[in-house]
């Protein structure tokens, strides 16, 4: 179902002009502000709650890949046990494209930590994003993929 969802969105952005091309609903904006939030602040409950049933993860290493629940909150699990703290700063290079119900983001993020060590680090991650507006007008997370750029 999940693949049959995809390539229907996949279809539709092709044969649909884009309605927002560069520029995001504010709504989405919104979320995005609040996935970066609820991420940095090791909200795991938050963070799953915004995802769209269908939702596919990247990670930053190759074998990071999930597309069920336990998956993702594994993934998630796994990046909290880095940092003790950690901080994301405003969005920078936002593009942003829009067709029907679907709204990607892509961005870089600077992002900053305290290690469980005590060290401080701090690098950009670049993010790929699309999201998916539900029956009930609410912006879901359906896809994300990161890379850390040090």
């Amino acid at each position: 179902m999940r693949s049959i969802l995809l390539t229907i969105a996949l279809a539709a952005a092709i044969a649909a002009p884009c309605s927002a091309h560069g520029k995001a609903d504010p709504a989405v904006v919104a979320r995005v502000n609040q996935l970066l939030d609820a991420y940095s602040q090791k909200q795991i409950g938050t963070v799953m709650a915004m995802l769209d049933p269908g939702a596919a993860m990247y990670g930053t290493a190759l074998k990071e890949f999930y597309t069920t629940p336990r998956g993702i909150a594994a993934l998630l699990s796994s990046d909290y046990r880095q940092w003790n703290s950690s901080r994301f700063g405003a969005p920078r290079n936002v593009t942003t494209e829009a067709s029907g119900d679907l709204q990607s983001v892509f961005f870089d993020a600077p992002f900053a930590i305290v290690t469980a060590e005590g060290r401080k680090r701090a690098f950009t991650v670049r993010f790929a994003t699309v999201w998916h507006r539900d029956p009930a007008g609410q912006w879901r997370l359906i896809q994300s993929m990161n890379a850390v750029v040090q």
